[in-house]
């Protein structure tokens, strides 16, 4: 049997460790999609997307420097509330950071994007994904190709975990080449409340005028 100490081993003690926390989350996006079928898909916390996404990043950050690649969040800095299961969120964004950091190139940085409308961008600038394969690659069990790493089940249990969620998930070109992957999330109910008595209050008072 083959040791893992010898002088020769690093690389592939990183690649094993790389893939069992693939595996794990794979794991944790099929537990968070039998807790939502058990609760009969009625899905009521609140979520803070912002504050979600930037503990995802954190628990990436070590991750990102053993790849010698660099994470970095960009948007909205206040609080995006969504309608969610926040553990399931944080599993669905493991999975797209972890993509997008073995696709990025050596030295390049990976940009986590949160928009005012619940939406969320992973954005690599490695290979990219061909337009006709933009939907296989939700599939169960879909690769690249038999050399490719990975089970092929992480984007597609992503893809049923969003919808149930309430959300979508789909993948653009990133310009100059690359990935980008996009989240959309309903807006928590309270936000939505208060955005419309917004603008109730907004209406009215260009109708006193």
């Amino acid at each position: 049997m083959e040791r893992l100490d010898g002088p020769d081993q690093p690389g592939l003690k990183k690649e094993i460790q790389r893939d069992a926390g693939r595996i794990g989350n794979v794991v944790e996006q099929l537990l968070a999609t039998a807790r939502i079928d058990r609760r009969g898909g009625d899905v009521e916390e609140t979520v803070d997307l912002v504050e979600t996404v930037q503990s995802v990043i954190d628990d990436h950050a070590l991750l990102a420097v053993r790849m010698q690649r660099h994470l970095a969040l960009e948007g909205d800095e206040g609080s995006v509330l969504v309608q969610g299961e926040r553990r399931a969120l944080e599993s669905v964004l493991a999975n797209l950071i972890d993509n997008a950091l073995r696709a990025e190139p050596e030295g390049g940085t990976v940009f986590v994007k949160v928009g005012p409308n619940a939406d969320v961008a992973v954005i690599d600038h490695g290979e990219g994904v061909a337009p006709a394969d933009r939907t296989k690659i939700f599939e169960a069990f879909w690769r690249k190709s038999e050399a490719s790493s990975g089970t092929g089940l992480g984007l597609a249990i992503a893809k049923e975990l969003v919808e149930k969620l309430g959300g979508r998930i789909w993948v653009e070109d990133t310009p100059g080449g690359g990935a980008t992957f996009k989240l959309a999330f309903p807006v928590a109910r309270t936000a939505s409340s208060d955005m419309a008595d917004a603008t109730s209050s907004s209406q009215r008072a260009r109708a006193s005028l």
